[in-house]
């Protein structure tokens, strides 16, 4: 009877301890896998001019966007439109997207300040005036609204090495603020 009695305190004891041994790994395993983006949602659409288009919303609005890419020259363009009100881009955001894409030597020539003497310090030479040969455009943001002053970016990629370094200009008003390699 005593032993019986061990048997089912050692079963008891074996079956609550299993069932701990769950609980921990269900909780780490939901630890593991939340989002640390606070993305809280996305959703396809389709535009007129931007295509197929995929919003990214998060629980901060303002940080909400559509990604999308667009035929440009030979390759495609990464384009990012800010969203803080989770509505599809406006008539100024399109018109701000045609004008990049339309006149990239335009875009390229308000990164130049900040943009050449980055190149020239990663390439040791500086960057050629016929700035193709150097850097192809790869992507830009366009700002809240399309409007300028906004903060957006605009990212070429370089030509001239092996990792296809990405230099990418940050504008805040209007005037570059920042450049940044990536690659």
């Amino acid at each position: 009877m005593i032993q019986r009695f061990f048997l089912l305190q050692d079963l008891v004891t074996f079956v609550f301890t299993g069932y701990i041994i769950i609980i921990m790994f269900r909780s780490l395993f939901q630890f593991l896998n939340r989002d640390l983006t606070n993305q809280i949602w996305s959703q396809k659409s389709y535009h007129p001019y931007f295509g197929n288009m995929l919003l990214f919303a998060f629980k901060n609005s303002d940080k909400s966007y559509w990604e999308t890419e667009i035929d440009f020259e030979s390759h495609r363009l990464s384009v990012s439109i800010d969203s803080p009100d989770l509505t599809e881009p406006s008539k100024p955001q399109i018109d701000f997207a045609r004008q990049i894409i339309a006149g990239p030597d335009v875009a390229l020539s308000r990164a130049l300040p900040l943009l050449a003497p980055e190149f020239e310090r990663w390439h040791n030479k500086p960057l050629p005036a016929d700035w193709r040969a150097a850097l192809k455009l790869m992507g830009f943001t366009v700002p809240v609204n399309g409007n300028d002053n906004n903060e957006w970016e605009l990212s070429f990629e370089s030509l001239w090495d092996a990792e296809g370094h990405l230099f990418t200009c940050t504008f805040i008003d209007g005037e570059p603020k920042t450049i940044s390699v990536d690659g």
